[in-house]
């Protein structure tokens, strides 16, 4: 979801509410890109160096796979990101016993070499409560020692809360760290949980539900952990119902095996291994984890392109082979289509994470659309009428405007469209084109105002947008919203349904009534309701567009980066643009979403964002004309897109001329979520853009009558 206001006084400029839940998509997914860090040891579990590339075979389905990337790390190679280690103290399933030696184990290694860690490190815990990360990664090993020494077992809950919670915690911990870059080992220092329904032979019926549940819970494991470049070590050797033999992930439900959520099973098919061996009394904590951290100082990272699984099977098995004898290969063993899921924000509890760090993504990135001029759009639809409806709607969808189309070119080419879908595709492109320039030719050639001209029109302005608006009666209005985003377009020949490809379609209208009161602006309290209604639905909502938005745009504008752009030649004669950039310590533009805290829960996150945009304003009276506003956000927050544009025009109220808004269009893309009525937790889907195509009409003076009666 994506909320976006300026909020001087909690003022909102507008709110875009991506669907809560974006269902799987059944089109098949295109190439990725495959990315496995890979260890290999020998025949007595030591790391094995000196391996090139044309000693690994890379197997996907069983098909060999053409390296397109390699790259060997030991002490003399190390990465640029230096290797993180995740210390997961799991007081949700240690007992008191097993947790004193555990949490005294992790003391002493993280006091070893005088408390000097060989790559950075951060304590995880794991309990009744959630995940706790007390402190950032650091190679101080006495200050994390310091941190675990607080650590206290809470061992209350029943096995099955316990292994929903564990599970939970996994899923969030890789969707935390896959925005962070570099390979994370993640040692889970506990025995693991109880899988359910128990896996304790062929005999016991396991039901479709569950087959589901934990077939959907088990592809966002293996997808999360790979992606986040995380290797799992996990798991105690000693009762039967934590303790499986290395396992292939399932290809489909019917095939699902509980012991495949087993801790030691997903360590195994991360490329890692079970953490603490059968005889967990006689090897010391701290040996163990010294063990298993040989993995951080010597690998390899490999990548390949493979195509999509089967249809309806998003299974792909891994198989990297070595070509030396008693030598194995560590790395992940399946994935599913598609391979990655999207960061979560951050919220409590949160691994720590590098917030200006693009999100990690295997996925292939989209070809850009072709880009366009306004001449060349005019040429292709010259011939509109000689092409289906639905055929000009794809055509019309598969490019992008380099330069702003007028609305007088705009109706003249929506005369000419053969139907609806073209006419709705066309409306899409126009909102998208509604931020960029005019072509050169409808940029008068003025030259640019001297200095003094400059600070005379713009003082104009600021008085017309600090007290003129204020002046404006008492008036109501209707605000239209018609919301786009992109569909597969079917054509029916004698009822046989073709599809003609993708394109820009309306998919929801909203109507709201909107007051201005005494220099305020209130939504009609029906018009509320049906907004928070529509709030699950994609809908977007404008706030402030009557006056609070120009008075905080314009302040934020005038205490920061100002400077002359360009003359515009608008409906009312020459308009002068200014170009603005505001940081993100002086902004008001406030950005809110829905994101995962946790695989169980979403939560809204707000936050200010610096954002640039443009103001044309009418040179000799200061009127604001027109309005964008872009909002420069963090990559990795789920929405990363939130673009705003309003026009404004003179309308008649109470047969009088006032300056009000009379078109607006927003953009917003983000991640919606992808969840099941069978899974115990969310992911992120697939990016979705919506566009949303504003209008306010029906401007009416807002009077009271009264008559007494006697």
């Amino acid at each position: 979801m994506r909320c976006s206001s300026l909020s001087p006084c909690s003022v909102a400029l507008c709110c875009l509410v991506l669907a809560a839940t974006v269902r799987a998509q059944p089109a098949t997914p295109p190439a990725a890109r495959v990315a496995l860090t890979v260890t290999v040891t020998d025949a007595q579990g030591e790391p094995v160096s000196g391996l090139n590339p044309q000693d690994f075979t890379i197997l996907d389905n069983g098909q060999p796979q053409r390296l397109v990337s390699y790259a060997a790390y030991d002490d003399a190679n190390k990465p640029d990101t230096p290797v993180q280690v995740l210390l997961l103290i799991d007081s949700l399933n240690l007992d008191g016993i097993e947790f004193n030696r555990v949490q005294q184990g992790v003391e002493d290694f993280l006091r070893r070499n005088q408390g000097r860690l060989a790559h950075p490190a951060s304590i995880v815990i794991l309990s009744d409560h959630g995940i706790d990360v007390p402190s950032p990664p650091t190679t101080d090993g006495n200050a994390l020692a310091a941190k675990v020494e607080n650590v206290h077992t809470g061992r209350t809950l029943a096995p099955l809360d316990r292994f929903i919670r564990s599970i939970s915690a996994l899923a969030s911990i890789t969707q935390q760290e896959t925005p962070v870059p570099g390979r994370k080992l993640l040692l889970w220092l506990g025995p693991g949980w109880i899988a359910f329904p128990p896996a304790l032979g062929a005999s016991v019926y396991v039901s479709p539900f569950s087959q589901t549940s934990e077939f959907n819970d088990i592809e966002v494991l293996l997808n999360g952990l790979r992606t986040a470049q995380i290797t799992l070590f996990g798991g105690f050797l000693f009762a039967p119902a934590f303790r499986s033999a290395p396992i292939l992930p399932p290809q489909s439900p019917g095939k699902v095996n509980s012991a495949n959520l087993r801790l030691s099973t997903l360590a195994f098919e991360s490329g890692g291994r079970t953490l603490l061996s059968e005889s967990n009394s006689n090897i010391p904590v701290a040996d163990q984890i010294d063990q298993y951290l040989k993995d951080a100082g010597l690998f390899y990272s490999l990548a390949y392109v493979a195509p999509p699984a089967k249809p309806r099977l998003p299974y792909h098995s891994i198989q990297v082979r070595i070509d030396r004898p008693d030598v194995t290969a560590h790395t992940s063993v399946a994935y599913y289509d598609p391979p990655g899921i999207a960061p979560a924000a951050p919220g409590p509890g949160a691994i720590a994470r590098a917030p200006e760090t693009p999100p990690a993504n295997d996925a292939a990135t989209p070809q850009p659309l072709e880009s366009i001029p306004v001449a060349e759009l005019q040429r292709r639809m010259s011939d509109a009428r000689k092409k289906s409806d639905e055929q000009i709607a794809v055509d019309l969808s598969s490019f992008r405007l380099s330069e702003r189309l007028s609305q007088t070119l705009f109706a003249s080419l929506r005369r000419n469209m053969p139907g609806p879908k073209s006419r709705q595709a066309l409306v899409a492109l126009a909102d998208h084109s509604a931020f960029l320039d005019p072509p050169a030719a409808e940029i008068p050639s003025t030259q640019v105002p001297a200095f003094d001209e400059q600070q005379r029109i713009w003082s104009l302005t600021v008085e017309y947008a600090l007290h003129t608006i204020n002046r404006l009666p008492n008036f109501f209005a209707t605000e239209t919203d018609t919301e786009y985003k992109i569909t597969t377009l079917e054509k029916s020949i004698l009822g046989i349904k073709r599809a003609e490809g993708p394109a820009w379609s309306a998919f929801a209208t909203s109507s709201a009534t909107i007051y201005f009161r005494d220099g305020k602006e209130v939504l009609h309290p029906e018009s509320a309701a049906n907004s928070a209604a529509q709030n699950n639905t994609g809908s977007l909502h404008t706030y402030g567009t009557f006056g609070p938005i120009l008075a905080t745009v314009v302040g934020d504008a005038v205490r920061n980066s100002l400077q002359w752009s360009h003359w515009e030649t608008g409906a009312a004669g020459q308009e002068a643009v200014f170009a603005f950039v505001v940081p993100k310590d002086q902004s008001h533009y406030e950005v809110s979403f829905r994101s995962l805290s946790g695989t169980e829960k979403v939560t809204m996150y707000h936050q200010l964002a610096p954002y640039h945009g443009t103001i044309a304003v009418d040179p000799d009276k200061g009127t604001i004309l027109r309005l964008t506003l872009h909002a420069d956000l963090d990559p990795n927050l789920p929405v990363n897109q939130s673009d705003l544009m309003v026009e404004y025009g003179v309308v008649k109220i109470g047969n009088k001329p006032y300056t009000c808004p009379l078109r607006g269009v927003a953009i917003s893309t983000g991640r919606g979520f992808i969840s099941s009525q069978f899974s115990l937790m969310h992911i992120y889907g697939p990016a979705t853009q919506i566009v949303d195509d504003i209008s306010f009409t029906r401007y009416h003076i807002f009077r009271t009558d009264s008559k007494i009666l006697y």
